[in-house]
């Protein structure tokens, strides 16, 4: 599988080696969903938004990362 892309390799990719945790659904940008110009990638951090990634990086950085929820490679 080409897991190249425009800004290169897909870090999601069994081929990038990363390990990945369950994030949900990708938040649209704010200024897609008529709220407003706010990059995409801060909606991971608003747990109304998108309860199973700021779930997750709070286990993260609150150092109990044998909890969180982890997701298979694309």
């Amino acid at each position: 599988m080409d897991d190249e892309r425009w800004f290169g390799r897909d870090p999601a990719s069994k081929e990038f080696g990363a390990v990945r945790i369950e994030s949900g659904d990708r938040p649209l940008p704010l200024y897609l969903s008529g709220e407003g110009p706010t990059p995409a990638h801060s909606g991971y951090f608003d747990p109304d938004r998108n309860p199973s990634a700021a779930n997750n990086i709070a286990k993260i950085v609150a150092g109990r990362s044998d909890n969180v929820t982890m997701e298979v490679p694309r």
